[in-house]
């Protein structure tokens, strides 16, 4: 019987990610259509369980993606593919400060 590597358990097993994004002021709307297009085409990855899509209610130009991926592998394939690379300079454009990425694995065992 053989046992998981140190490695093969951080790239297995369901990962949660958090990112936050602050528009400039007056940039809102276009912010709001790149956003959706990165929710749409990422529900389509492989791997990819659940990509939501939020704004703060309090303050208009904050949102939040909260997604769900079934591996670090398929998050990791996630972070290099096409619409996010293409994304990620007009976002720069949009943004008053750089997006936060924070990815979470279950702390229960």
């Amino acid at each position: 019987m053989s046992t998981k590597t140190e490695q093969e358990n951080q790239m297995s097993g369901k990962v949660t990610v958090i990112v936050h994004f602050t528009a400039l002021p007056g940039m809102e709307s276009r912010l709001d259509r790149v956003l959706r297009y990165l929710q749409r085409e990422s529900l389509q990855e492989t791997g990819c369980l659940a990509f939501s899509y939020l704004r703060r209610v309090d303050a208009a130009a904050q949102y939040l993606f909260i997604e769900e991926w079934d591996n670090d592998a398929h998050f990791q394939e996630h972070l290099i593919s096409r619409h996010v690379r293409e994304s990620d300079a007009e976002l720069q454009e949009l943004l008053s400060e750089r997006q936060q990425v924070m990815a979470y694995r279950s702390a229960e065992s």
